[in-house]
């Protein structure tokens, strides 16, 4: 029988024993008594990373995810913010790039990574958060006190991770 470690790469391993340190962290917080921010509004920014053409999943997920906000209030009596915006590589065709300005226009919820070329895993999270830090959008709208980052393709709930970080 071999271990269930075994065939793994060194990345699972490392992601697991960092969940296991962060829940163990959490753990010493709450029993030493130091404060969680308890009662403080939550300001989540999440960043969705998808491609200039898949316009109507971006419309979709403008319309769904305000919708599930909805019964946030039971589970937290405070006004928290959460503001979706989508993030994107910069585009080669006029097409693309007239879509898109057209889309920022209307919405204005659009994160152009200029000089990143359009891929699936070389590096277009990085650019996300680099941005971040680099056009000081963590400080806009009043700071932001989260930040996520998901897939077009990936439902995130967002209700029940605002009760996981009260």
């Amino acid at each position: 029988m071999k271990p269930p470690w075994r065939g793994r790469s060194p990345f699972h391993i490392l992601g697991l024993l960092l969940v296991i340190v962060l829940i163990n962290l959490l753990f010493l917080f709450r029993k030493s008594g130091l404060p969680l921010q308890k009662n403080k509004q939550i300001r989540l920014l999440i960043g969705i990373v998808t491609r200039w053409d898949t316009i109507e999943r971006r419309h979709l997920i403008r319309h769904l995810y305000p919708l599930s906000l909805q019964n946030q209030s039971e589970y937290r009596p405070f006004p928290d913010v959460v503001r979706t915006i989508f993030v994107i590589c910069e585009p080669k065709s006029e097409t693309a790039k007239s879509v898109l300005q057209w889309e920022s226009d209307v919405f204005g919820d659009l994160m152009i990574l200029n000089g990143v070329e359009e891929n699936m895993n070389e590096g277009k999270t990085y650019s996300f958060f680099k941005a971040l830090h680099d056009w000081d959008i963590l400080d806009q709208d009043g700071g932001w006190t989260h930040v996520g980052k998901v897939d077009d393709d990936t439902w995130y709930l967002v209700s029940k991770s605002m009760v996981l970080t009260s």
